[in-house]
């Protein structure tokens, strides 16, 4: 519970992230949010994980969405079947094979 209270403006942080225009223009969550959660006392991995979050959904998820919601026939379909195991195996290295340390992540961010 004190955890939580804490940490309850990484939920503001969230949600501004989310509304942030990130698809449209170039802005990473990180050069906003990675010194603000650092001063709230989170870990350099704690917050490049946060910032990483909320961009998968701004950049991943509802980017596409609206390109998609404007013009069904953006996307070539064929092209999942070799893009998306591709990209599930890279993420996959990353996550197991080649995890950074806590100090190799602040000297990256």
């Amino acid at each position: 519970i004190e955890i939580l209270k804490k940490a309850w403006i990484t939920s503001l942080f969230g949600l501004l992230a989310c509304c942030l225009p990130s698809g449209g223009a170039p802005i990473a969550g990180g050069i906003v949010f990675m010194p603000c959660l650092q001063i709230l006392g989170l870990s350099p991995k704690q917050a490049v994980a946060f910032c990483s979050a909320t961009q998968m959904f701004g950049c991943g998820v509802f980017t596409p969405m609206n390109w998609y919601a404007k013009d069904p026939g953006i996307f070539i379909k064929s092209t999942f079947l070799v893009c998306l195991p591709s990209g599930i195996f890279g993420l996959l290295i990353a996550l197991f094979y080649l995890p950074l340390e806590e100090k190799a992540v602040g000297h990256f961010f």
